[in-house]
């Protein structure tokens, strides 16, 4: 009997583990047949169904999921089904709301009855509304035309499917909807559309990093392969601009530069602009890089966790009602308590010649040294829809990466703690309203705040040194949106800054101890208009900046003019005047323990003057058959750059001198497509050269200058498997060469090093290959695994990439400082999506 009665008990088990919910089964057949169910949640909650044979069609699948469960299944557009309750023609009515464009489902769509009851269409779009007497309702959503329905006419339909016509002035686009990989996308003119969630693998990236994407781009280089050194078109990285959720952000990278600060498990949506960037954005002379993380419909639910062998992060976003979502994430490293070869590999490359390995390479020191190294970033966000015609939302985001040095000298017991830590953190309130299917306005108001600081002792003389840089950016915006008819629109905008940068060193010596503060007030109005003909797309507006601390006016117009002819080609002239206020300069080498040593410095508009650029570039695309080639000269020009922010050499360095670089080059990408292959070779040719009229010579090679650059990637992707290979090569930097190895002595008796003609000398070049895989997973109840690998630098060629002087205070002689490349570097990772 006991027998008997543990089989029967095995097989009810089994019977009841086949019944399985049915929001499941619709999951795993998503996944399976590449469809998307839109249901109510209150109509399929509790019901539960018995797969069938793995192997079955869908349309046999949406038979039995009717017969078994009485719920209506139709199929209202291809890859879209809706599961619903049978139709009550009884004074109610349910229905489902799409985009008249790509049959979409539009989340969160008013339902209205003239006398008064009303309802919002779920995530699927999908909606429930008592009539009463009524026998009309109206359907509206922000960007959409409304729509009026009549009862009686739906009443003869089984499934009830509405669909809003999107706003007639939307201008028309062309992109390239596949470049370098999936989920980047080659907008008409200016600029590129990156969605990391939906980007296939790149060459030696775990993760769809948001920086270390970029560099995979033509013109976009990061010679020291730092996401904190990125190079637009010669600039240097601070001079490029970066934007999370309307946030400007002052820190872009942990672990100083080899990670990406920006959680890349977010919903992201980056647009790049490299010119021809809208006049709604300043404070940038290179690159523009806006990062917008609000989930689209389909991820609003999103919930994942996942690790590799540096971090562990999670992301939840949920509905806390009809009308509100919140999305949280959260990153930290485990480095401080668990390392694995990539965290040395990661520590080598960072922290070589600084004072957490050997600072001065020439002589050993006579104290060990022990570091404890950790990072993490969090973001919050909230929106709400008000009403049909107006939303809210909020952001939050913060950035950490925290360094201690122990140090102990043989001589002594004593053992004495340096720190170093860098921060930001980002806030921000916005609110938009549609007054009707032609105008909409919004304002914004935002704090970003950074803080970089270290206390530093030194073990060998008793001498401890504090210095701090602080940044404080306050802005407040409100944007009118005018959209017209025959493809026209018009933005117009104003916007407010204050930004306020201090610095301060201290130290036992009170003639080398030193402080600056400054701030400066902005306001800038903005016009902006586009138009859309048969075959042109023109942008072009204009940025009236007023500084208030200078007394000074200053007008920048953008413009991007895109003509497409024949089969295939388009020719796209850009141009642009911008400005920037605050930048990054190096006081000396040794700074920050020698690990970071930009700080941030504002200009004051006089000894250190606003800095601008301007630039024009013309693009010829060819996109047929899967093939993509395009080129694109350029001419760029910065001017009243600090030699201090270039990393100048001495004598440069000590004078903070004033000056401009003028770089030409062209881009070049091939790209061709076929089926679940991808292959593409892009490069840039650059010749770049400062002048600064104060200097002997006033003219040299600008030290952030790669002459020329060849990246090369071959990426397979059927979705369940992917993988990618690709190789980078890089002419070697220019660098200053000394005259002499003997230093030089100043009238004080200090010592220096004297150097040969500027940026006369070259590094050798630089070659690496990287590869990366990753499969993909689904599981019956819906959940998703994503488990892969990557690898940098898979030959271990050691590569330098940066060469300076010092002297070593110890034996007073000239020392050689080399940076090398990341050495062969392995990660592993998994995540799950639940």
């Amino acid at each position: 009997m006991s027998i008997l009665f543990l089989l029967l008990t095995a097989c009810r088990a089994e019977a009841q583990e086949r019944d399985i919910p049915l929001e499941a089964y619709l999951s795993m057949l998503e996944q399976r047949h590449g469809v998307r169910f839109s249901f109510i949640d209150a109509e399929v909650h509790g019901v539960r169904i018995k797969p069938i044979d793995r192997a079955g069609a869908l349309p046999e699948q949406l038979r039995y999921i009717q017969e078994q469960t009485g719920l209506a299944v139709t199929v209202v557009a291809p890859g879209y089904v809706v599961v619903q309750g049978q139709l009550d023609k009884k004074g109610r009515v349910k229905g489902v709301v799409l985009d008249a464009a790509t049959n979409a489902p539009l989340p969160y769509a008013t339902v209205r009855a003239p006398m008064g009851t009303s309802a919002v269409a779920d995530k699927w779009g999908c909606f429930e509304l008592e009539l009463a007497d009524s026998t009309v309702f109206h359907i509206s959503h922000i960007g959409y035309r409304s729509l009026t329905v009549s009862w009686s006419a739906t009443e003869i339909m089984q499934l009830p499917v509405f669909k809003l016509d999107r706003q007639p002035v939307e201008l028309s686009e062309t992109s390239v909807t596949h470049f370098l990989t999936k989920g980047i996308q080659k907008k008409t003119g200016n600029s590129y559309y990156i969605m990391p969630k939906e980007t296939g693998m790149l060459p030696g990236d775990t993760e769809p990093d948001v920086l270390r994407t970029l560099r995979q781009m033509p013109g976009i280089i990061s010679v020291n392969q730092s996401v904190s050194d990125i190079s637009v078109r010669g600039g240097t990285h601070d001079q490029n601009l970066f934007v999370w959720n309307g946030i400007r952000l002052f820190q872009t990278g942990h672990f100083f530069g080899l990670i990406s600060a920006f959680n890349p498990n977010l919903p992201h949506a980056i647009t790049v602009y490299k010119n021809g960037t809208p006049a709604t954005y300043g404070e940038s002379v290179s690159g523009t890089v806006v990062i917008d993380s609000r989930p689209g419909p389909a991820q609003v639910q999103e919930r994942s966790a996942g690790f590799n062998l540096v971090n562990a992060d999670f992301n939840v976003a949920v509905h806390t009602s009809p009308k509100t979502y919140w999305q949280f994430s959260g990153r930290r490293s485990f480095t401080d308590f668990m390392s694995f070869p990539i965290y040395r590999r990661y520590s080598d490359r960072v922290f070589q010649h600084t004072k957490v390995t050997n600072f001065f390479a020439d002589q050993p020191l006579d104290y060990t040294s022990e570091e404890v190294f950790y990072f993490y970033d969090a973001t919050a966000q909230v929106n709400h829809q008000i009403d049909a015609t107006s939303a809210f939302r909020a952001n939050a985001i913060l950035i950490a990466n925290s360094l201690n040095v122990t140090q102990s000298s043989q001589h002594s017991r004593a053992a004495e703690t340096s720190t170093l830590s860098q921060s930001s953190l980002g806030g921000n309130i916005a609110y938009e309203k549609r007054w009707n299917q032609w105008q909409t306005s919004d304002a914004q108001a935002s704090l970003s705040a950074y803080q970089l600081q270290a206390k530093d002792f030194r073990v060998d003389n008793d001498q401890v040194t504090l210095q701090r840089n602080d940044v404080l950016a306050l802005e407040f915006s409100a944007g009118h949106h005018i959209l017209l008819q025959r493809g026209f629109a018009i933005d117009l905008g104003y916007q407010l800054d204050k930004t306020v940068v201090g610095n301060n060193d201290q130290s036992h010596f009170p003639d080398t101890s030193w402080s600056s503060d400054a701030s400066l007030l902005n306001h800038a109005w903005i016009v902006q208009g586009r138009a859309s003909f048969k075959s042109m797309d023109l942008s072009a507006g204009i940025r009236q900046h007023y500084f208030a601390a200078y007394r000074q006016f200053r007008t920048e117009p953008r413009l991007m003019l895109s003509y497409q002819w024949g089969a295939g080609w388009r020719l796209t002239l850009l141009g642009e005047t911008k400005s920037q206020t605050a930048y990054q300069e190096i006081h000396t080498q040794q700074d920050f323990f020698g690990v970071e040593t930009r700080r941030w410095k504002l200009a004051n508009g006089s000894d250190v003057p606003l800095i601008g650029s301007q630039q024009l570039s013309l693009e010829i695309q060819f996109q047929r058959d899967n093939w993509l080639i395009t080129a694109e000269p350029f001419v760029k020009q910065v001017n009243n750059i600090s030699g201090r922010s270039q990393g100048l050499q001495y004598p440069f360095e000590r004078y903070g001198t004033i000056g401009d670089y003028t770089v030409k080059g062209m881009e070049v990408l091939v790209q061709k497509q076929s089926g679940h292959f991808t292959g593409w070779v892009n490069g840039n040719i650059n010749r770049s050269a400062y002048f600064f009229p104060d200097l002997n010579p006033q003219t040299f090679r600008n030290h952030h200058h790669v002459p020329l650059a060849l990246r090369s990637g071959f990426i397979y992707d059927n979705n369940t498997w992917q993988g990618a290979i690709g190789s980078t090569w890089y002419a070697g930097r220019y660098y200053s060469e000394p005259a002499s190895r003997i230093p030089g002595i100043r009238d004080d008796g200090t010592l220096f090093v004297q150097y040969d003609s500027p940026n006369g000398s070259r590094l050798a070049d630089h070659f690496q290959v990287d590869l990366s895989g990753s499969l993909n997973v689904g599981f019956p109840n819906g959940w998703r695994l994503r488990t892969g690998f990557a690898m940098q630098n898979a030959f271990n060629t050691a590569t330098e990439i940066s060469r300076y002087y010092r002297i070593n205070p110890q034996s007073e002689m000239i020392e050689e400082v080399k940076a090398y490349t990341l050495k062969r570097t392995w990660n592993v990772f998994a995540r799950l999506y639940f």
